[in-house]
């Protein structure tokens, strides 16, 4: 849900910030203070068109904040997992801040929790946190996906619907792998290619261990004079009786004989001395193995780099280290398998696409025959709905056009369109044929009073659903409003006192002049503030006792 709402320098607003709660929450004040300005702000950072014509005279930017609070789980959280914009605030719930900047260039940047954005995940994220219904903005109840989706949430038939899409997902990964085995069918010099490629790699007979020891066996032979020079002169230390060292070591074992021999430091000398003299013939020893391993042989050295030189180009040729030959060859066997065994793989994957199709087909029909039965259950009580919402003759109908073409689908063989009439020598149509805005907002409160429990948008907000209406519809309008405010935040603007009086929170909006510029300012009516407002609303051109008396009536009516 939405908690504040910060807007600068947005048409009329200087600096506005206005924080809402969960429940129903009501927008008043006279026409023309900057209700529905607020709602454009709104719909600007949820990733809606903009107009450098949005930024306040005088100003070279606007800039709209919006902080909502994500429920874990919902498809908020997973949109910034998915897209690592993951946040928590300072108490540990997860949040997402979204701000547009809109530049005197006609230009705009998005952010969301700090991070900079595309308007099209704004957009994304905005369709998963709001659905914002007004009379001069395309509402997403008109969209034919959207409509599916009401009926399916209300429907309750989640196992069939994911039974369908899981059918379709395997119908499509084989039809996929289908089309490709098809496409290689023209490619016949493909299998020739890579025959001959294997032909390569057999000639050049390569082995695991080769890979394996080859280019360090030819560093070391390259190397070879280097490492018996080395070796001849360590000799010359470690191996001759006439060198320092071994003559040293000599004296020092000579001269401990002078020593106490009862002291333990003595005695401790003469075993480290003895210790030296066997790593001394051990190193001597080693010394004479590598030089000996390390000889000089230029018929093994000239076979390795012409070896060498052999795999180095078999595997530029084929663009992998030579290391990796052995995987390469591996690949190459595994391709000309597939490719030579692809008709009976063909034969196979027809088979399944035949058997997925039809076991879709089963399941899509059942799906169809559980949307008929929602479909007829909500046309009843929406209908009923609508004609409270002054609309006597209003008629609503959920139709289905079901494809006589079983190709599998993602949901299903149905398109789903919600078709309505208003007047009684009018038959049924398309919902976006034949409205007008404020019956379309009217119609769609009576869509979501009775399907809020089941869908999942965290905050719905109306724009003048009660225009042009009063009385006890506009009581009903109230009455479907606080119904769908059991299951999400809603906000709605109204002039409606009736309306205004079952609200759980009421912002005023208003406009005043500062100096030579015109300031909208919001702000939360305590008790008295309320019963003030709603007295005005109802016609009352100033506070008189009978107004409040008839303000507080309306509302102790309305507690809920």
């Amino acid at each position: 849900m939405i908690k504040n709402l910060q807007i600068k320098n947005f048409i009329l607003i200087d600096d506005l910030n206005i924080d809402f709660s969960s429940g129903l929450t009501a927008l008043t004040g006279e026409t023309g203070s900057g209700k529905s300005i607020i709602i454009n702000a709104l719909s600007a950072v949820l990733g809606q068109k903009i107009d450098k014509k949005m930024i306040r005279i005088g100003e070279n930017r606007a800039a709209v904040t919006a902080s909502f609070f994500v429920q874990a789980n919902s498809e908020v959280a997973a949109i910034l997992q998915e897209l690592e914009l993951e946040e928590k605030n300072k108490d540990g719930e997860n949040e997402c801040i979204l701000r547009r900047v809109i530049s005197e260039n006609g230009r705009s940047s998005a952010y969301c929790n700090s991070m900079a954005i595309t308007i099209s995940t704004m957009q994304r994220l905005g369709n998963a946190l709001t659905d914002i219904h007004a009379q001069h903005q395309n509402s997403r109840m008109l969209n034919p996906q959207y409509q599916r989706g009401i009926l399916d949430a209300y429907g309750k038939y989640t196992q069939t619907l994911s039974k369908v899409r899981e059918l379709y997902q395997d119908w499509k990964t084989a039809q996929n792998s289908l089309d490709e085995m098809r496409r290689q069918l023209t490619d016949d010099g493909k299998i020739e290619l890579i025959r001959y490629q294997i032909e390569e790699f057999e000639s050049a007979d390569i082995s695991p261990e080769e890979i394996e020891n080859i280019e360090n066996d030819h560093k070391l032979l390259a190397n070879s004079d280097t490492i018996q020079k080395t070796c001849g002169e360590m000799i010359s230390i470690l191996g001759d009786d006439y060198s320092e060292l071994p003559k040293l070591l000599k004296n020092l074992s000579s001269s401990t004989d002078t020593l106490p021999p009862d002291l333990p430091a003595v005695r401790n000398l003469r075993s480290l001395l003895e210790q030296v003299d066997m790593s001394l013939s051990e190193a001597q020893q080693e010394v004479g193995y590598i030089a000996k391993s390390m000889a000089s042989d230029p018929e093994r050295l000239k076979y390795l780099d012409s070896r060498l030189s052999e795999l180095h180009n078999l595997a530029r040729k084929h663009q992998v280290s030579i290391p990796e030959l052995l995987v390469k060859y591996q690949s190459l066997c595994d391709d000309l398998e597939s490719l030579t065994t692809r008709d009976a793989q063909i034969a196979l994957t027809e088979e399944k696409i035949r058997e997925t199709r039809a076991r879709f087909g089963q399941t899509a029909r059942k799906l169809t025959s559980e949307r008929l039965k929602s479909a007829k259950k909500l046309s009843q009580i929406i209908s009923t709905s609508m004609q409270q919402l002054d609309m006597p003759h209003g008629k609503f109908k959920v139709h289905l056009n079901t494809s006589e073409d079983d190709t599998p689908k993602p949901n299903g063989l149905d398109q789903i369109t919600f078709n309505v009439s208003i007047n009684p020598d009018l038959p049924l149509e398309n919902m976006s044929k034949v409205v007008s805005g404020g019956e379309l907002s009217r119609i769609s409160l009576a869509i979501q009073a009775n399907t809020a429990a089941h869908t999942a948008v965290p905050t719905v907000i109306y724009d003048e659903v009660d225009s042009g209406i009063g009385g006890d519809t506009a009581n009903i309008v109230g009455q479907n409003l606080l119904a769908i405010s059991k299951y999400c935040q809603l906000i709605c603007i109204t002039h409606s006192p009736q309306v205004a009086s079952f609200c759980d929170y009421q912002i005023l909006v208003t406009k005043e002049l500062c100096g030579k510029r015109t300031v909208t300012t919001a702000c939360l009516l305590d008790a008295t503030e309320r019963e003030a407002e709603i007295s005005r609303m109802l016609g009352a051109k100033s506070l008189t006792a009978s107004s409040l008396a008839h303000a507080k009536d309306l509302l102790k009516r309305s507690v809920h």
